[in-house]
C-alpha cells in the first residue's frame, strides 16, 4: 500500500468512496431511493468542501485506488479525520498500513494522534491495536488518542 496527495483527477473516486460508504450507513433506512440518492449527493459536495482546508491522500495497491485518508491539524495534535477503504480492498491489510504511516509521520514530529470514531465498530479496535486511548465521546462515537512517542 502507498498513498499519495489527492489530485483533482481523483475527485470521482473520493465521491464514489464517500457515496459507497454512506449508502451501507443509510442502507436501513426507509428513505425511498428518489429521496436518498438526491439526500446523498448533497452531503458528497459538503464532505468535499470540508476537505478543502485539510490534507487528502489517496491510497493505492498496485497503483489503482482502494482508500482515501483525510489529516488535519487539532493543537499540536495530528487529526486523523478519516480512514476510509473501499469495500472491495477491505480486510487486506490497507488500513493498518494507511494507519502505521500516519503514526510514523506523528512520532517523527513528535505529536500525538487524535481521532473520533464509531464506539464497538473494528475500526475502533484497529485504533486501540495500535496504541489509542481513551479521550471522550459521547455513547455513539468515542474520541481516541494516541500519545506523541
Amino acid at each position: 500500500m502507498t498513498s499519495r496527495p489527492a489530485l483533482a483527477s481523483d475527485e470521482p473516486f473520493l465521491l464514489e468512496l464517500f457515496l459507497e460508504r454512506k449508502r451501507a450507513e443509510f442502507s436501513a433506512a426507509v428513505w425511498p431511493a428518489q429521496v436518498r440518492e438526491p439526500f446523498l449527493q448533497q452531503q458528497a459536495v459538503l464532505w468535499a468542501q470540508s476537505r478543502s482546508t485539510l490534507e487528502t491522500r489517496v491510497l493505492e495497491r498496485g497503483g489503482a485506488p482502494v482508500g482515501a485518508l483525510v489529516l488535519g491539524g487539532e493543537g499540536n495534535s495530528l487529526r486523523l479525520v478519516e480512514l476510509v477503504v473501499a469495500s472491495r480492498a477491505r480486510r487486506q491489510g490497507v488500513a493498518r498500513a494507511a494507519l502505521r504511516e500516519v503514526l510514523a509521520r506523528a512520532d517523527a514530529a513528535g505529536q500525538p494522534v487524535v481521532l473520533q470514531t464509531e464506539a464497538g465498530s473494528p475500526a475502533e479496535a484497529l485504533y486501540r491495536a495500535h496504541g489509542f486511548v481513551d479521550d471522550g465521546g459521547d455513547g455513539l462515537s468515542v474520541r481516541l488518542r494516541r500519545p506523541a512517542r
